[in-house]
């Protein structure tokens, strides 16, 4: 009998930590298939339920790893609508989704949310006070996920 790996998507495959996470993958054996996915397979911009749904049913993960967001901290603040649609809005509709199918997410956090540059280690429980629309915009995307879990 032949056994079918079961499928990891890692979304922004091409960005800082998905490439990380790429290059890890590629220099193990894995007992999983990997599904990188990048921008032009998953435009968060334009991410709809109806259009995740489909990408969903479409690859049938096991696990959804998100490394995907709108990063560029400066740009950010003229192109505010981007930054929240991407990190804020399209978190939302995926975890509500994945939470309805109960497939497992994992979505990082950064620094920003905190506003907090000392370097000391953060945890989810510390203050968040964003600095910036790029710190609002993840944090939307992080209280998001934390309304589908409580």
């Amino acid at each position: 009998m032949l056994l079918m790996k079961k499928n990891v998507v890692l979304l922004g495959c091409n960005g800082q930590l998905g490439k990380e996470f790429k290059r890890y993958v590629h220099e193990k054996e894995s007992a999983f298939n990997w599904v990188f996915i990048d921008k032009i397979n998953l435009n968060l911009n334009s991410l709809t339920s109806e259009s995740f749904s489909d990408f969903i049913n479409t690859y049938k993960p096991l696990l959804i790893i998100n490394c995907a967001a709108y990063t560029n901290v400066d740009k950010a603040e003229k192109e505010k609508d981007l930054a929240f649609r991407i990190n804020g809005e399209s978190v939302g509709i995926m975890i509500d989704i994945l939470a309805k199918k109960s497939i497992p997410f994992i979505h990082f956090s950064t620094d920003y949310v905190f506003g907090d540059s000392s370097g000391k280690l953060l945890k989810i429980t510390d203050k968040k006070n964003p600095l910036s629309v790029y710190g609002k915009s993840k944090l939307m995307g992080e209280e998001n996920i934390i309304k589908k879990i409580d």
